[in-house]
């Protein structure tokens, strides 16, 4: 059975997801996306259940059903045992950060 890792690093991983996933939108995948991670996730060697069947991630220590839920999370694994999702791909679009309001060349911009 593999060995999670400390309560401080895992917080440091759970604070540092709920931070990307907020900064994106808080999208979540499809539930075809999900099963997928899910299928990826029960197959996977570094998966730990606990007493009540619930799994965490032994690399980062994240519990695999809230973090495979979020569009912006990747498996830690290397390599990732999850497909990439394209942030805004199946949503609004997310406007990047050196895009200006008001980018119009005719309005002297």
């Amino acid at each position: 059975m593999s060995k999670l890792p400390s309560r401080l690093k895992m917080l440091a991983n759970f604070t540092a997801a709920v931070i990307k996933h907020a900064a994106t939108g808080m999208k979540p995948v499809t539930q075809e996306q999900f099963l997928e991670r899910m299928d990826a996730c029960n197959t996977c060697p570094n998966l730990v259940l606990d007493d009540k069947g619930d799994g965490r991630c032994s690399l980062c220590g994240c519990w695999v059903e809230s973090k495979g839920s979020w569009q912006s999370q990747v498996c830690p694994d290397k390599p990732s045992r999850w497909p990439r999702i394209k942030i805004g791909e199946s949503g609004k679009p997310l406007k990047l950060k050196n895009e200006r309001k008001n980018d119009n060349p005719e309005a002297g911009n």
